[in-house]
């Protein structure tokens, strides 16, 4: 329990981190081509490390097919998460994203026969519904409830797909290990992105990044990201290998806590009171799994 929830809370501590630098890149050059910058800068980083650690790149081709099919599925949703930060705002984007642990927690359950205690299920339930109450506006009727800035459709779809991605690699890890899955993954992730830029290149060639728009910042926080991510990304992928499921997949979801402190504090994005209940309801959920 407490190495699942060690593995989880670290990814999470990476990951809030790369929330912010992400964002703050994306409001600059668009969402895809952050998400570019990221991938490519995570991939370098994962192949240096796996070199200097193995001494040559692991591959195993029962894996393969699946991992394959865990990058593009996961591409889909980095892109459409990028996309929703550079809508913001940061501090509701994040945390709906993050509701992926609570689905996370369903999806365990149901296909991998994990089990939960009363607590924990109660926890799981409040987590989830904490996190979806921080994207919404409460209006005077149902009618007038709507989502809290134009980032959140995306954010809910990005969720649904790391959930899924999440379940698949826990599978895949477990049966060929961290680095043969998680190297294949990320290069067909970072492939798919890439074929996206060419394709917008061609189709929306206006919709792309001006060079003016591209300063050593940008660059600086691209970097930053795509390191910060792969580190999340690591030690995620081993917290699944050793861990249970659904545990790690739902501690690693608390890492919007710290973009939020970060957005709200420094960066001027503000909370309505329904949302600072929901991200307490969070907060007791996470408390609450975390009990036997």
């Amino acid at each position: 329990m407490l190495e699942g929830l060690a593995f989880g809370l670290s990814a999470a501590l990476a990951w809030g981190l790369t929330d912010i630098t992400a964002a703050l890149a994306a409001r600059r050059i668009g969402g895809l081509a952050t998400v570019a910058g990221v991938q490519v800068t995570g991939f370098v980083v994962l192949v240096s490390f796996t070199l200097a650690l193995e001494g040559s790149i692991p591959f195993d081709p029962t894996v393969a097919p699946q991992a394959v099919a865990l990058g593009i599925f996961g591409a889909v949703g980095y892109i459409s998460f990028f996309t929703a930060l550079g809508r913001g705002p940061i501090a509701v984007v994040s945390p709906v994203g993050s509701a992926y642990g609570g689905l996370t927690v369903v999806l365990a359950v149901v296909l991998l026969g994990e089990t939960l205690s009363p607590t924990q299920a109660i926890g799981a339930a409040l987590g989830t519904i904490g996190i979806l109450a921080v994207g919404l506006r409460i209006g005077a009727n149902w009618r007038t409830t709507r989502f809290v800035g134009p980032g959140v459709p995306f954010a809910i779809f990005s969720l649904v797909c790391w959930a899924f991605v999440t379940i698949g690699t826990t599978v895949s890890v477990r049966e060929a290990g961290v680095l043969p899955v998680i190297i294949v993954a990320r290069a067909a992730n970072m492939t798919t992105v890439w074929c996206l830029v060419g394709l917008r290149r061609v189709l929306r060639p206006h919709d792309l990044p001006s060079r003016h728009s591209i300063t050593r910042r940008v660059v600086g926080l691209t970097l930053l990201a795509g390191i910060l991510d792969v580190i999340g990304y690591v030690i995620y992928a081993t917290g699944l290998e050793r861990s249970l499921a659904w545990l790690v997949g739902l501690t690693s979801s608390f890492g919007p806590a710290i973009a939020v402190l970060i957005a709200v504090g420094f960066l001027g994005d503000r909370l309505r009171p329904v949302q600072w209940l929901g991200l307490g309801a969070l907060a007791l959920g996470v408390v609450l799994i975390g009990l036997r």
